[in-house]
């Protein structure tokens, strides 16, 4: 039997950012995941990755298609889905192969299987059983099921990126993240696309501004969007599925080539045996840990989309980091959520971190909010991309940054120059002694600044 000091149990960006630290601390480290095409996790191989280079795809194409903008003459510009899916998944090999090369020759070990627990220090790795001191759970997540009559002919978001889409009209059921961002590429590719969504507004976890941009655009872009709705049925085969919508009392029948499930991902904890660890569960199914990463177990952590925080590669890296330096027993700041940056890559894109209005009002908390609009930022208008605005959330009367939110063209990365003055908890007055070059998208926070009366 094996033994290590620290067996990982997935190996996406918690799983292995967990692994390099503690390499690095001299540990004797394996990561167990279900085969080496799965290095990386959801993210790499079925989630931010695949996605986000099929939307440059998408982006590329509607550049082309308008590039008469731009002064510039072009022939018949085609697309081909399946040349753009072997394109994403290229890139995907390029990046897993890279990632798995990086940790072998950092020390670490790989166990391919299902991985179960046979007690707090041991595993069974399909038939193989190993043991450690401690353990970091980094199983990730699994896209949601509608819980409605015909759900299963209904595409999650792995399904889509698996098989594609070849249809012509698709429904998308949810918009949030995951279904704005398929939305909006589809869309870029021609499909007729309409978005059910329960709540009142796409993007329903931003400001009703910035819902309400996002909305805008996708309506010219000619995204149909039926929000306060649910989706009361499915019916008929892949290909030819009728639909029925509840909205608010009303019943609306369609048919359509395909349906996305786009309503959200549960931690993936069925296959774990955590009853033999003695870790506790909570209600969701999501692993119970404090600040640290700690599971009531003492030598069991966990990471990632298995625990009840938001299921962001970004917040499983931190995370995974914590849990590393926990086990060395070095003294660390637990993650800061308030300060976890939130990117849509939708058409148009939204960035935002820290606080919203909304939210901040709902807690009695004064703010200011200073806005400027990409229309009047001269880098934007060279790029033809105008729509959208910044605005920058201070809390009354200090003035401390404590929130931000872009929706327009580069509103991802745009975002992160917010990032240190939010949780860093700058002034405003301190933040407008920055200089940005001109012309530039990031000088509209110079611009949005300049603003404030101080």
């Amino acid at each position: 039997m094996k033994k290590y000091d620290v067996i990982i149990i997935g190996g996406g960006p918690a799983g292995y950012r967990a692994a390099e630290s503690l390499a690095a601390l001299k540990k004797k480290v394996c990561i167990v995941e279900f085969s080496d095409l799965r290095i990386g996790g959801t993210c790499l191989n079925e989630g931010c990755i695949p996605v986000k280079a099929m939307i440059e795809s998408a982006r590329l194409f509607q550049k082309m298609k308008n590039c008469s903008e731009f002064g510039i003459e072009s022939g018949g510009i085609k697309m081909d889905m399946a040349a753009v899916r072997k394109a994403s998944s290229a890139k995907m090999d390029i990046l897993r192969t890279a990632l798995y090369s990086s940790l072998k020759r950092q020390g670490i070990d790989f166990n391919f299987g299902s991985a179960s627990f046979v007690s707090e220090n041991r595993i069974k790795i399909d038939s193989q059983d190993a043991e450690a001191e401690s353990f970091i759970i980094a199983s990730g997540s699994l896209p949601s099921k509608l819980k409605i009559t015909g759900a299963d002919i209904a595409m999650d978001s792995t399904g889509i990126l698996e098989k594609g889409f070849s249809g012509n009209k698709l429904l998308v059921a949810g918009g949030g993240y995951i279904g704005c961002e398929f939305a909006s590429l589809y869309r870029a590719f021609g499909c007729e696309v309409t978005v059910v969504e329960t709540l009142s507004s796409l993007a329903a976890m931003e400001d009703d501004d910035i819902s309400r941009a996002l909305e805008r655009e996708f309506k010219k872009k000619g995204i149909k969007i039926i929000t306060g709705a649910s989706l009361k049925s499915l019916s008929g085969k892949k290909g030819k599925i009728s639909v029925s919508v509840d909205k608010q009392g009303a019943l609306i029948e369609e048919e359509f080539d395909g349906v996305l499930s786009a309503v959200g991902r549960r931690a993936r904890t069925e296959d774990l045996n955590a009853k033999a660890s003695g870790i506790e569960l909570l209600p969701s199914g999501a692993v119970k840990t404090d600040d640290f990463m700690r599971t009531n177990v003492p030598n069991i952590y966990a990471a990632g989309d298995v625990i009840d925080s938001p299921m962001l590669a970004h917040t499983a890296y931190r995370e995974g980091s914590i849990a590393a330096r926990a086990i060395a027993g070095i003294t660390t700041r637990g993650i800061n959520y308030a300060s976890v940056p939130r990117i849509v890559f939708s058409f148009p894109q939204i960035g935002a971190i820290g606080i919203t209005e909304k939210a901040a009002a709902s807690k009695g908390i004064k703010t200011n909010a200073l806005k400027s609009f990409f229309a009047a930022n001269a880098k934007a208008v060279i790029a033809g991309e105008t729509e959208g605005f910044l605005k920058i959330i201070s809390s009354e009367p200090d003035g401390v940054i404590v929130g931000a939110a872009a929706v327009g063209g580069e509103a991802c990365e745009l975002i992160h120059l917010l990032a240190p003055a939010v949780a860093r908890g700058m002034k405003v007055s301190e933040a407008k002694e920055v200089m940005y070059g001109h012309p530039t998208l990031s000088e509209i926070v110079s611009d949005t600044l300049a603003k404030a009366v101080i």
